[in-house]
């Protein structure tokens, strides 16, 4: 339960263990630097992050949008930044596309 709680308290959870996808959601924390064992830093950071705060109103990774629920464990442990703009309502139009969606067992 540990690893759970800490993975998604950054804003991101393995759904599927065995794939290298994690899904991204809402962190609890406005900055988190994740040190690699090969020295990389990979940095969360939340603006606007808040108890009211708590949807994703948009995201970068390494300053290009993030176009998709999900990132990579490569995309963690090369390094970089993901960063979530925060908001008080859901962003309805972020990230809808069947592409934006992470790897699932089910077709439907």
């Amino acid at each position: 339960m540990s690893s759970w709680y800490i993975l998604s308290s950054l804003g991101i959870y393995s759904v599927c263990p065995g794939t290298d996808e994690y899904v991204i959601g809402s962190p609890l924390f406005k900055k988190a630097t994740i040190t690699m064992e090969n020295g990389n830093k990979f940095v969360i950071e939340a603006g606007n992050n808040s108890k009211e705060n708590l949807y994703i109103q948009s995201a970068t990774l390494n300053g290009r949008d993030l176009d998709k629920n999900y990132i990579r464990y490569d995309d963690i442990f090369d390094g970089g930044v993901l960063k979530f703009e925060m908001g008080s309502q859901p962003n309805k139009e972020r990230c809808t596309s069947k592409y934006a969606a992470p790897f699932s067992l089910s077709k439907e």
